[in-house]
């Protein structure tokens, strides 16, 4: 769990140093907004820095979040980042990228079973949880729509998802250690277990 706590912040400061570049023209370079399916699952609320801004092509970092089943009992939080290369003049841009997605989940588990000082038919329940960890590879290829002086931005692409790295956290119930289940990790699923997904989504926002 450390080592992967450690890999997501060592990323996530290497994508922060390089949005401080600031050379290139005036173009408005932040962009805030919401996916519609894409890296995050399901949707996701992002962060955009453009940089390294010339006349041929322009750079971008983006960063993002997502959180699903805040209540039992399902909870997870996706951080899908990328950085993209955007060809094209003016305001419409052929968009090619490669991300990667962090996921953490906490799985409520039940179980029920009877007690001898219970009434016939009656059953105590024992709840706990387990912690799991995925990681996405997200390549991208898309249309992207964004103005030079900010306004309405928009995107469409393609992001299949590569799982790199699923953890499946050992399941523990209260007083009974019968019901252990072990900790499981997978860097690649088996062929036949296609760890690639199709998969794509839309982008709307604002860039200022």
């Amino acid at each position: 769990m450390r080592k992967y706590f450690l890999f997501l912040t060592i990323f996530l400061t290497s994508l922060l140093s390089l949005c401080q570049d600031s050379t290139g023209t005036n173009a408005k370079r932040n962009t805030v907004y919401i996916d519609i399916l894409g890296p995050g699952g399901y949707y996701s609320l992002s962060f955009d820095r453009l940089f390294r801004v010339n006349k041929k092509n322009k750079n971008s970092i983006s960063i993002g979040f997502e959180i699903a089943g805040i209540t039992k009992p399902y909870f997870s939080t996706y951080i899908p980042t990328s950085y993209n290369i955007l060809f094209g003049k003016k305001n419409r841009h052929l968009e090619l990228g490669i991300g990667l997605t962090f996921g953490l989940e906490r799985m409520y588990h039940q179980s029920f079973y009877s007690a001898p000082q219970l009434p016939v038919g009656h059953l105590l329940e024992e709840v706990d949880h387990s912690i799991n960890f995925d990681l996405w590879a997200l390549p991208r290829i898309g249309y992207r729509y964004q103005k030079e002086n900010g306004g309405f931005f928009f995107r469409i692409s393609l992001t299949p998802i590569i799982v790199l790295l699923e953890y499946e956290g050992p399941v523990k119930y209260k007083n009974e250690s019968q019901f252990n289940i072990p900790s499981t990790i997978t860097y690649l699923r088996p062929i036949g277990k296609s760890p690639v997904f199709f998969w794509g989504g839309i982008s709307l926002g604002r860039t200022f």
